[in-house]
C-alpha cells in the first residue's frame, strides 16, 4: 500500500495501477519520489505515521506505531538508473493490533495447530489469552507474540498443518 500526504490528509493507494494512472514509472518498478508517494511499510517521519494511524483507525481496529529494528536509507530521488538515498535514519510502520474474537493458531518450523479465538488481551497488548487457555506474550514492542519459552508463535487464522519435510 502506498500513501501521500496532501494538505495534511493521508491519501492511500492500494496498488501500482492507481500510481501508474497518476504518475509515470521509471520502468524498474520504482516510483519517482518527486510526486510524494511512499510505501506504508517505510514511514520515515513520525508525523506521517501518526496521520496514517488516525486514518486507518477510522475504519475500526486498534493500531500502534512501531519503530522498525534498524535504520534504513530513504529514497530521496530517482534519476536515470540511479537512486539518491538519505543517511540511515529510523523508520516506522503502523501495525493493526489483534482483536478479541479473532481465530488464532500457534506454530513452529512449519507445524501449525489451531488454538481457538482470542479471548483476552491486556491493555498494553503484552499478553494475549486464547479461548483454549493458551497464553502468548509480545516480543519486545514488536509485531510477534509467542508462548512462554519463545519457540511457538501465534498467527491469525486457524491453521492445522505439519511440515512435510520430517
Amino acid at each position: 500500500m502506498n500513501y501521500r500526504i496532501e494538505k495534511g490528509e493521508v491519501v492511500f493507494y492500494e496498488g501500482r495501477d492507481e500510481l501508474q494512472a497518476v504518475e509515470p514509472t521509471c520502468g524498474m518498478g520504482h516510483h519517482p519520489v518527486e510526486f510524494g508517494f511512499k510505501e506504508v511499510s517505510e514511514i520515515f517521519e513520525y508525523q506521517d505515521a501518526e496521520l496514517i494511524k488516525a486514518a486507518m483507525e477510522k475504519d475500526g481496529g486498534t493500531y500502534q506505531i512501531i519503530q522498525n529494528g534498524r535504520d534504513q536509507r530513504e529514497l530521496l530521488e530517482f534519476s536515470g538508473d540511479q537512486g539518491v538515498y538519505s543517511e540511515p535514519k529510523p523508520n516506522f510502520r503502523v501495525f493493526k493490533m489483534p482483536e478479541v474474537g479473532q481465530p488464532i493458531s500457534y506454530g513452529f518450523n512449519g507445524d501449525w495447530y489451531p488454538c481457538g479465538e482470542i479471548a483476552q488481551i491486556s491493555k498494553t497488548f503484552k499478553k494475549i489469552t486464547s479461548s483454549t487457555g493458551e497464553t502468548f506474550y509480545r516480543r519486545a514492542c514488536g509485531t510477534a507474540w509467542a508462548r512462554p519459552g519463545g519457540t511457538w508463535s501465534m498467527t491469525k487464522g486457524h491453521h492445522d498443518c505439519r511440515n512435510p519435510h520430517f
